[in-house]
């Protein structure tokens, strides 16, 4: 004799649409909560990475009269090796820290602390190369060699005063950068990622690079905010906009 199935036994249609309903808005509710603890991860990582370039900007320091490593206007060439010299190569070749020459200077981001893991900044072959969208340093102290002598000149640790107060690397979308390009900005890389006066810039936005450059000069990184790491070694996080509107911390 046959006995007839409950109504319970089997899962309805309706019942399995109000399922996915239920679990499409958790998702969708859920999201910004994930998001935000992943920018926050990014973020901390972001100011381990300042911390170990600032031992690696000191030791320098401590070994060639309390000078960081000077940086010269110069380009890249096709093979990815830069015509003059910088502070990330310097770091690099003279030791200071982790560098793979053989890379020629392009690197995954999870595994060298000249990238900020917050920056999307990527070249069109999906690698990234350190000298644009991760770290800048103060032009103001480390000073600038140009060929055609227009050179701003380095200051030592000795004769910067309030050192707690004076910003030395920072997010940015070049490797060195001066106060003026807050008001300023110029691509490809000459700004400070989120700042309100990137908006009146016209990104280019032809190839993967300044797509991603754009993206991040108009978007920013950690949530809005800027990591910065000061001459005396302690790390800070502020909106861009503190960054324009606080001008004492650029000059030694």
């Amino acid at each position: 004799m046959r006995t007839k199935a409950s109504p319970s036994a089997g899962v309805s249609l309706l019942g399995v649409l109000i399922s996915i309903a239920i679990i499409a808005a958790l998702a969708f509710l859920l999201f910004p909560v994930f998001d935000h603890a992943a920018q926050r991860a990014k973020g901390a990582k972001c100011l381990q990475n300042l911390r170990q370039l600032h031992v690696a900007l000191h030791t320098h320091a401590s070994e060639h009269q309390g000078y960081f490593p000077k940086t010269q206007d110069g380009t890249f060439d096709s093979e990815g090796n830069w015509t003059a010299s910088n502070w990330q190569k310097t770091l690099g070749d003279g030791g200071y820290m982790e560098y793979d020459k053989e890379s020629k200077n392009t690197f995954t981001p999870e595994r060298f602390i000249m990238y900020c893991p917050g920056s999307v900044v990527r070249f069109d072959t999906g690698k990234c190369q350190p000298h644009l969208g991760h770290y800048g340093i103060n032009r103001a102290i480390v000073g600038l060699m140009r060929e055609d002598g227009k050179n701003t000149p380095p200051t030592p640790l000795s004769r910067i005063q309030f050192p707690s107060r004076k910003l030395l690397l920072f997010d940015s979308g070049y490797l060195t950068l001066t106060s003026g390009f807050l008001d300023n900005p110029t691509p490809p890389g000459n700004y400070i990622p989120g700042l309100s006066t990137n908006q009146k810039v016209a990104w280019p936005s032809a190839t993967h690079r300044e797509a991603t450059i754009k993206r991040d000069a108009l978007e920013g990184r950690h949530g809005r905010r800027v990591n910065i790491l000061m001459v005396d070694g302690h790390v800070e996080s502020w909106s861009p906009e503190d960054l324009l509107k606080d001008k004492t911390i650029w000059p030694p």
